[in-house]
């Protein structure tokens, strides 16, 4: 498994998003082969076409202008 390329493709995607896509991951290898272990990087990318981030790029930036905000307030 490539984690920096996981890294890249889940940028947006919340703890809960990638525990999701691990499950989706994890069920799809199964799936295929019942004794699948180790996970392959396929079933990650697989499980990333089929799980989202929750997060929209609007939510993200709203969250980084308020931890500005907040980071201001602070000092």
């Amino acid at each position: 498994v490539n984690l920096e390329e996981l890294a890249r493709k889940t940028e947006g995607y919340t703890g809960a998003d990638i525990e999701a896509v691990c499950r989706e991951a994890a069920m799809l290898a199964l799936r295929e082969k019942l004794e699948a272990r180790p996970i392959e990087m396929k079933y990650f990318l697989k499980a990333l076409e089929i799980i989202p981030p929750s997060l929209t790029k609007e939510d993200i930036g709203r969250y980084e202008r308020l931890a500005k905000e907040l980071k201001r307030a602070v000092i």
